[in-house]
């Protein structure tokens, strides 16, 4: 069987989002099932801690854009020098020299540098260079149909050069369902910056009766200060009881969702939205905007919103609070969105396993 080398250089062993998280549940499936045939490739300092030092390979850290042009000219040294195999990055610039001997899947989560929301450092070059990258791949990841007819729209890549790979849930972390005790009404477990669209629930909020208990949960990427300043008003209008929180275990996380009265999410962009499945999973009713990802992810067990109209906002979530659960969405999230499932289904993508 060929190597398969799983590589992030974006990886953060301490920082828990989305992306993070697919690289942690995924590596630890395939450790355990492809042992000595699996290596992991990230920076220095960032080793997992589910992965042993033998299945470990690193490239120096960066810090800033001259440190990344180092991290890229070792990632393409270190390609050349291991045994050939199906290499999965998410990195960018690409090391295609460096991928010369091996078969290469890139991997992305969204194409956002090609809406208003871009994160690149090109500034008007990013959306050309991002396509060129993506153009020369062999073929590609991503994490959802929207992402991938996203993909053959702008980049004008053949849908046959891409695979879909969902992100997951833990399953053990859901199995055990709790009696729910209700102790948050409101829940948004997001980072804060202008796509995630904050800005509007609150408003939203402003519509709700006094008393009503909502908790934030995120890093902030640029609209935390605003978001706050607005929740204060309302704290001291409406006597609502807001709660910001930086980061919180997983644990803590299962026991908010499973707690809270509604999970909220209206976002303006995903590629996914690991957090509706998350939800789903304890059985807590989703309120979420009306965008093709969500409606791909949710189908018919969450409620739309507009996410640009206060008063759709405010609608869908009172209905979702006059129910205490949703019963069936956590055998929905976890039969179809199980780590297990998504990595083996990968594996047969891949032509790793045979689906026999």
């Amino acid at each position: 069987m060929r190597m398969l080398y799983f590589t992030s250089l974006y990886f953060k062993r301490s920082v828990f989002t989305g992306a993070n998280k697919r690289f942690d549940e995924l590596g630890r499936f395939y450790v355990k099932l492809l042992k000595d045939q699996f290596r992991v490739i990230v920076c220095e300092g960032e080793q997992p801690d589910w992965a042993p030092d033998e299945n470990c390979l690193f490239v120096p850290a960066y810090n800033n854009q001259l440190q990344r042009l180092r991290s890229f000219v070792a990632l393409q040294s270190l390609l050349r020098r291991v045994e050939p195999g199906i290499v999965i990055s998410d990195f960018m610039p690409i090391p295609f020299f460096g991928l010369r001997k091996h078969e290469h899947y890139q991997l992305i989560y969204d194409l956002r540098n090609f809406t208003e929301f871009k994160r690149g450092g090109l500034s008007f070059l990013t959306e050309a260079f991002q396509k060129r990258q993506l153009t020369r791949s062999t073929k590609i990841i991503t994490i959802s149909d929207f992402s991938r007819n996203d993909i053959v729209k702008y980049c004008s890549i053949a849908p046959q050069k891409i695979i879909v790979s969902y992100c997951g849930i833990d399953e053990a972390q859901f199995a055990a369902q709790a009696e729910r005790d209700r102790t948050i009404d409101v829940l948004y477990v997001a980072t804060f910056e202008p796509r995630k669209n904050h800005a509007a629930l609150v408003r939203a909020l402003g519509l709700s009766p006094s008393g009503l208990r909502v908790r934030f949960v995120g890093r902030d990427l640029g609209t935390r200060d605003e978001v706050i300043a607005m929740a204060n008003t309302l704290v001291k209008d409406r006597g609502l009881e807001i709660e910001f929180i930086d980061s919180i275990s997983e644990a803590e996380l299962v026991d908010s969702y499973r707690n809270a009265g509604v999970y909220v999410f209206p976002s303006l962009l995903e590629g996914f939205g690991m957090p509706l499945i998350e939800a789903m999973a304890t059985n807590c009713r989703v309120a979420c905007s009306d965008i093709a990802v969500f409606r791909e992810i949710c189908e018919d067990h969450a409620i739309y919103f507009d996410p640009l109209d206060t008063k759709s906002i405010w609608r869908s979530i009172d209905q979702a609070l006059k129910s205490e659960s949703a019963p069936g969405t956590f055998d929905y999230a976890t039969g179809r969105f199980s780590w297990e499932k998504i990595g083996r289904d990968l594996l047969i993508d891949l032509g790793l396993r045979s689906d026999s």
